[in-house]
């Protein structure tokens, strides 16, 4: 995992667009959006669920309210090319190239975005941040410094990706996915919908946690397992390779999944108990 330096790193705390959009200032003024990515990226760690939720919710009606107030303002022509924008016109049998980035997102200058990447309206991206090919970025989505998302990944609306995480290739992250610093997604991870994940966890390739859940810090999931809707692993727990955890359960801190095993719906498996490989532990069990 990247050390948490990286967001220590920061290039300046100045927003910028990428190449092919107006300038910082052009921009904020004609958005009327004053808006610190680099501050937000260093403080936010700081803050509560509640305040996060909340400046989330200011800084979107406010970037909503901008941007219908500017489209008013625009030709036509304009307004047909706000999504797409060339910046590589096609000469001697080269592929054209489109920036799929939306003017109502904020790129950090430091931030390097591919030129087949689609970032949606309202996403800020931070400072070190580097997104790889065809990967897709959810509206109003929040990639903090040092985040780096692998080609064909997938992160959709309203996300919050901690700072030094990395999501590998061809990766999904549902909307709404609180993720923490430091975190690893495998290759082709798959996380949904409001689902939290603790600093320092990691989900490896191929797994899949499903809606709601809630993994907690250190926690790994292991190659190929799968852990239902609204689980609950405590921290530094171990799911191992190609386990299932049932829907509603809860793991405590320090389980151990062994590999293939399975655990019903709604059972509950105390701290420090360690489940062994192919075990079944039935549906509502309370294992202490």
């Amino acid at each position: 995992m990247r050390s948490s330096s990286v967001s220590k790193r920061c290039c300046s705390a100045r927003e910028s667009s990428v190449t092919g959009h107006p300038s910082p200032e052009t921009g904020a003024r004609r958005r009327g959006i004053e808006w610190n990515i680099a501050e937000f990226s260093s403080s936010s760690s700081n803050l509560s669920p509640m305040d996060r939720f909340w400046v989330l919710t200011m800084y979107k009606w406010r970037s909503i309210s901008a941007r219908n107030a500017s489209m008013g303002s625009l030709d036509k022509p304009t307004q047909a090319h706000r999504f797409r924008q060339a910046v590589a016109p096609s000469t001697m049998g080269k592929t054209e190239t489109i920036r799929n980035i939306d003017p109502t997102a904020t790129v950090h200058s430091g931030a390097r975005v591919d030129a087949s990447a689609m970032v949606e309206a309202g996403a800020m991206i931070g400072c070190d941040v580097t997104v790889g090919r065809h990967a897709h970025i959810g509206g109003f989505t929040i990639l903090q410094s040092g985040v780096s998302v692998g080609e064909y990944a997938t992160i959709s609306d309203e996300a919050v990706v901690g700072p030094g995480t990395t999501i590998g290739a061809g990766s999904t992250v549902g909307r709404g996915v609180r993720i923490g610093r430091e975190v690893e997604l495998g290759v082709r991870a798959i996380v949904g919908d409001r689902t939290n994940i603790g600093a320092g966890s990691r989900v490896s390739a191929g797994a899949v946690v499903e809606q709601r859940a809630n993994i907690r810090q250190g926690a790994l999931v292991d190659r190929g397992a799968r852990v239902g809707n609204r689980v609950s692993i405590g921290a530094r727990a171990w799911v191992g390779p190609g386990a299932r955890i049932g829907s509603r359960t809860a793991l405590g801190a320090r389980v151990v999944i062994g590999s293939n095993a399975r655990v019903g719906n709604r059972a509950r498996v105390a701290q420090g108990v360690q489940v062994p490989q192919d075990a079944v532990v039935p549906a509502r069990t309370r294992a202490v």
